[in-house]
């Protein structure tokens, strides 16, 4: 994983009561902060991702296809967030969930999560010993 800073709000929605797919996926996209309908632009490129995830290859910005028409920016703007929330790496031109399930990708982001945490749990501990000697 690189090294630049990462990204991700997570917003606690309520989970549909279906077990559709189309709304799972835009209920996920919701939850961590990328879209705010439905029928989002980065709802559907999640959806491309997930189903070249499930078909064993990358995507590239060509291939995505959005129930809206946008431009080739806009796709790299919402692939990039998702390069920038650690879902998503690129591999050449093409673009992969950066585990080989969504699952897997979801846990790598909370051992993540879980990493810088600790690490500020770290520096709280050393502000709190370095404020108490002061006293």
């Amino acid at each position: 994983m690189s090294r630049y800073s990462k990204t991700l709000s997570i917003k606690e929605i309520e989970r549909p009561l279906s077990n559709d797919i189309e709304e799972e996926v835009a209920w996920l996209c919701k939850c961590l902060g990328f879209s705010d309908e439905k029928e989002d632009v980065a709802t559907d490129i999640f959806k491309e991702l997930l189903t070249a995830l499930y078909e064993h290859k990358g995507i590239s910005t060509k291939e995505v296809k959005t129930r809206r028409q946008v431009t080739r920016g806009a796709i790299v703007y919402h692939l990039n967030q998702f390069m920038r929330s650690g879902l998503v790496v690129k591999k050449g031109r093409a673009y992969y969930l950066r585990e080989l399930s969504l699952s897997r990708t979801l846990e790598e982001v909370e051992e993540d999560f879980l990493r810088m945490i600790k690490r500020m749990r770290d520096i709280a501990k050393d502000i709190d010993d370095q404020m108490t000697r002061q006293e």
